[in-house]
C-alpha cells in the first residue's frame, strides 16, 4: 500500500495538476491507508486470536 502512495507522489511532479490534487487530497489518502492498514491488522489478529 505504501507503493501505491508513493507512486501517486512521484507521478504528481511530471504535472502540476496532479500535484495539487496531492496538496489537496494526500492527507486524506495517507489516512485512509493508515485506517485500512490498521482494521487490516486488527482483522487478522482477531482470526488468528479466534482459532
Amino acid at each position: 500500500m505504501r507503493n501505491i502512495f508513493h507512486n501517486l507522489h512521484y507521478n504528481s511532479y511530471k504535472s502540476k495538476l496532479n500535484l495539487s490534487f496531492i496538496e489537496k487530497y494526500g492527507i486524506y489518502i495517507q489516512a485512509f491507508l493508515q485506517i485500512y492498514h490498521q482494521k487490516h491488522y486488527f482483522d487478522n489478529s482477531y482470526k488468528t486470536r479466534k482459532i
